[in-house]
């Protein structure tokens, strides 16, 4: 009886061990394959300076103590990511169903390995400080959607009932924020490990410096 129990929590331990191990794998695997796709496709978001993201992505790579710079890096890598996402967003692949095809764009691809990452570690880990350090940033994300949408409202009535034009990027502003927030939720807790920051930074780097050797 007693290595029965033992046995099964041996297994529940590996299993706990593997969800957490693609927790953190499925994440890497997303900003790889958000690299590949926008070097091997024209980014449809040029980036005019790319050295200030070498110099973003190096930056993530030095082993900080204190909480502040640890913050910073999170929000450089977030905003690294980002613009990787941001980069696909316009770009779309055919997905075949029943008699036609679907549209898909490229950034579903990053967002969904991100979310499965999210899920398995949510699974394999009991800790719930990430979600109370998560709460902390919320109110700002709040500010930001309420900034949005007014700031749309107001172009809506100003564009349309004033001078009788549409204000056809709502929806593409709003779709795009969705996605940043969306990365936010499935990033923002693993990007506080240094491990995990520091592998995401060096992966940014590579990309950014094959940006600028494909440009010149």
């Amino acid at each position: 009886m007693i290595e029965e129990v033992v046995t099964h929590r041996g297994k529940r331990h590996r299993q706990k061990s593997v969800t957490r191990a693609l927790g953190l794998f499925l994440p890497v695997l997303a900003v790889i394959v958000a690299c590949c796709i926008n070097l091997l496709r024209e980014m449809t978001i040029p980036v005019d300076r790319p050295v200030i993201l070498v110099l973003g992505s190096i930056s993530m790579l030095v082993p900080f103590r204190s909480e502040l710079p640890n913050t910073l890096q999170k929000i450089v890598g977030l905003y690294m990511v980002g613009v990787l996402v941001d980069g696909l967003s316009l770009q779309y692949f055919q997905v075949p169903f029943l008699l036609s095809h679907i549209s898909v764009s490229c950034s579903m691809i990053v967002v969904l390995l991100c979310a499965v990452g999210y899920l398995c570690d949510r699974t394999g880990s009991d800790d719930t400080v990430g979600g109370v350090e998560r709460s902390g940033v919320m109110g700002g994300w709040m500010l930001v959607f309420v900034i949005v949408a007014f700031h749309m409202a107001f172009l809506s009535v100003l564009l349309h009932k004033f001078y009788g034009y549409g204000y056809e990027r709502d929806l593409s502003v709003l779709g795009r924020l969705c996605l940043c927030f969306l990365l936010f939720i499935t990033l923002w807790e693993k990007l506080g490990r240094l491990r995990f920051r520091q592998c995401i930074g060096l992966i940014l780097a590579v990309f950014c410096l094959a940006m600028i050797a494909v440009k010149r």
